[in-house]
C-alpha cells in the first residue's frame, strides 16, 4: 500500500500539519501507519473519505467532541438528525445576519439623511408625524439592551420645574414598518406635533443651555418645556463630544 507523509496528506486537503497532529492526539483521526523508529505519521488513500467527512463537519462548526461521537456511533439516522439540526441553526443564523444587515442599512440611511438636513437647516418650524420608539428607560439601563445599539437613539426630555432640570428617557427610534411583535411591550408613541427643529453640535450636557437660548430667541412661539432629541453623530461614530450632532424637536403649544 502506498502511503503519504503527513505533509502530503495535509496539502491534499488544504489543512495544516498541526491540525493532523492535533486530530491524532485527541483521537479524532489517526494516521494509517506510524513509523516506530522515528514517529513519522503516514496516511493512505483509503482515509480520504473519512477525513473529507470530518472536514465537512468542521466546516459546519461541529465540535471535535461531537464529531468523535458521530463517528463512533456510526448511525446514519443519527447523523441525519444532527445535520438537520445544524441546517436549522444555520438558517436561523442567516436570518439574524439579514436582520442585522437591514438594521445597519437603516442606521446609515438615517445618519446620511439627518446629516444632510443638519448642514442645510438652522431653525425650521415643521409638522412632525407620529414617531415610534422602543422605550429603554433611564440612561443607567440602556447599555445592556441590544435595541440601544441597533437603532437610532431618541431621548425624551421632561422638564422638572421644581429643580429646573430634566428627566431623560431613552428610546430606540423605529419606523412604523419595522415594528416587531417581540418588542411590542416596549413600544411607545410620540404624537404628531408642530415643532421648532434645530441642530446642535456639541456635548449632550450643553443641550439644556442651548434650549434656554432658543426659548429666549423664540419666546413668541410658546415653546413647550419638554422636547425630543435624536442622536445623529453620537459616541458610536465620534469620540470627540464637541463633534456630536443632535436634532432637537421642541413642540410649539397651540
Amino acid at each position: 500500500m502506498k502511503y503519504m507523509s503527513i505533509n502530503e496528506f495535509a496539502e491534499k486537503f488544504n489543512v495544516s500539519r498541526q491540525t493532523l497532529i492535533y486530530y491524532d492526539k485527541v483521537g479524532l483521526f489517526k494516521p494509517e501507519y506510524v513509523d516506530i523508529n522515528n514517529g513519522y505519521r503516514y496516511y493512505s488513500y483509503n482515509q480520504f473519505s473519512q477525513f473529507s467527512f470530518i472536514k465537512f463537519l468542521r466546516n459546519l462548526d461541529f465540535s471535535i467532541v461531537k464529531i468523535k461521537k458521530m463517528l463512533e456511533e456510526d448511525d446514519v439516522e443519527l447523523i441525519k438528525k444532527d445535520l438537520d439540526k445544524k441546517r436549522n441553526e444555520i438558517i436561523e443564523e442567516s436570518r439574524r445576519l439579514i436582520d442585522l444587515s437591514s438594521i445597519i442599512d437603516s442606521k446609515l440611511d438615517f445618519i446620511e439623511t439627518k446629516n444632510n438636513e443638519a448642514k442645510s437647516n438652522i431653525f425650521n418650524i415643521v409638522e412632525i408625524p407620529k414617531r415610534y420608539y422602543y422605550s429603554l428607560g433611564y440612561e443607567d439601563n440602556i447599555y445592556n439592551n441590544n435595541l440601544f445599539f441597533n437603532y437610532p437613539t431618541i431621548v425624551i426630555y421632561t422638564y422638572k420645574k421644581d429643580k429646573e432640570s430634566y428627566n431623560k428617557i431613552f428610546g430606540a427610534l423605529v419606523s412604523k414598518e419595522d415594528i416587531r411583535e417581540e418588542y411590542r411591550n416596549y413600544l411607545k408613541e410620540i404624537q404628531i406635533s408642530k415643532s421648532l427643529v434645530s441642530y446642535f453640535k456639541g456635548p449632550y450636557n450643553q443641550i439644556p443651555n442651548y434650549i434656554k437660548k432658543i426659548s429666549g430667541k423664540f419666546d413668541k412661539l410658546k415653546l413647550n418645556k419638554d422636547f425630543v432629541c435624536l442622536n445623529i453623530v453620537d459616541p458610536f461614530l465620534e469620540k470627540n463630544p464637541q463633534k456630536y450632532i443632535t436634532e432637537i424637536q421642541i413642540p410649539i403649544n397651540s
